[in-house]
């Protein structure tokens, strides 16, 4: 990806900021599961399938789904199985649930969702940000991108303001944070 230091520009002022304030930049991160004690989200390993499942619901469709794929094509039993499913209230009544149509080995987890920081890498320019999750996605969880406000950084005002000033767009095409920060702090006008 061989750009100028103006077209980097360009696009940093063009481009959607996220509601996020100027300065700002990008963080590419990875989606984690993390263990905790009173998660939101239901995990249960099924050792027969070797594979841990997740769920963010207490009633999720494919659960269901597949505790139906599990049962012979009894209207009967089917029956039961939907009144049992809809009378789950608690993360015990859906591991009973799970092990009585699916794996009577399977164990239950807690977890919060949370965003794992490694691997981290910053960019100002989304076109950046989605070039580097292309090449190294693979090697990835999940990765996305999140705004950050770059402030109480001198480092990184100082590199944006200069290349702010290397823009060369119309100034009429830039985002509105772009240009309210560009006048305020920049030119140094007060509004």
């Amino acid at each position: 990806m061989n750009r100028t230091i103006e077209q980097i520009a360009n696009e940093y002022v063009t481009q959607d900021n996220r509601v996020t304030a100027f300065p700002y930049a990008l963080l590419v991160i990875e989606e984690e599961l993390v263990n905790s004690e009173d998660g939101e989200v239901i995990g249960i390993y099924s050792p027969n399938a070797a594979e841990m499942y997740y769920y963010d619901s207490l009633k999720p469709t494919e659960l269901l789904q597949e505790a139906k794929d599990c049962t012979v094509d009894d209207e009967e039993m089917i029956d039961d199985l939907e009144e049992e499913f809809n009378d789950i209230s608690c993360a015990d009544d859906l591991l009973q649930f799970y092990i009585k149509y699916i794996d009577l080995d399977a164990r239950l987890y807690t977890f919060n969702r949370e965003y794992a920081r490694k691997g981290e890498q910053m960019f100002l320019t989304e076109s950046s940000a989605k070039a580097h999750i292309e090449m190294n996605g693979h090697n990835m969880k999940k990765p996305t991108t999140y705004g950050i406000h770059v402030f109480r950084n001198p480092d990184m005002i100082l590199i944006i303001q200069d290349l702010m000033k290397k823009a060369t767009v119309p100034f009429e095409q830039w985002n509105d944070e772009a240009k309210s920060y560009f006048t305020r702090n920049v030119m140094g006008v007060k509004s």
